[in-house]
């Protein structure tokens, strides 16, 4: 194997991994989160008070992490979190920047296993006469 296979063998397992951590405590709260104030805790608040998008969250993350961690499926996992880590990063960046650092580089995690992959998505992008016009 290649350096570089190596190399990202191993972010995808970083990034499984924390997947995994991130998504099992928005299930169970075994680690603390941070305070928040203004609008990212009333923001945060909604979220948690709606009952619905922290655990299809959760969800998201946990399945993500367990094909990353298997490496099965990884292109369609890392399209499936990509929004959810661009989320994460923008939140930080315009409403709580005290943790901007830890959504820069998860969003740099998903980027770069994006990118490593890139072949995978060519189909998605190529025009194709569509079979049911």
């Amino acid at each position: 194997m290649s350096i570089k296979r190596i190399f990202l063998r191993g972010l995808q397992c970083v990034f499984g991994s924390a997947l995994l951590l991130f998504g099992l405590n928005n299930i169970f709260s075994f680690l603390p989160l941070p305070k928040h104030v203004g609008f990212a805790e009333l923001f945060l608040e909604t979220i948690y008070r709606t009952g619905y998008i922290i655990p299809i969250i959760a969800t998201v993350q946990i399945l993500v992490a367990i094909a990353l961690l298997v490496n099965r499926y990884v292109a369609l996992a890392l399209i499936m979190i990509f929004p959810i880590s661009l989320n994460i990063f923008l939140f930080h960046l315009f409403h709580d920047q005290g943790a901007i650092i830890p959504a820069i580089i998860l969003m740099m995690w998903n980027t770069v296993l994006l990118f490593s992959r890139l072949e995978n998505y060519k189909p998605l992008l190529t025009q194709k006469k569509d079979i049911y016009v």
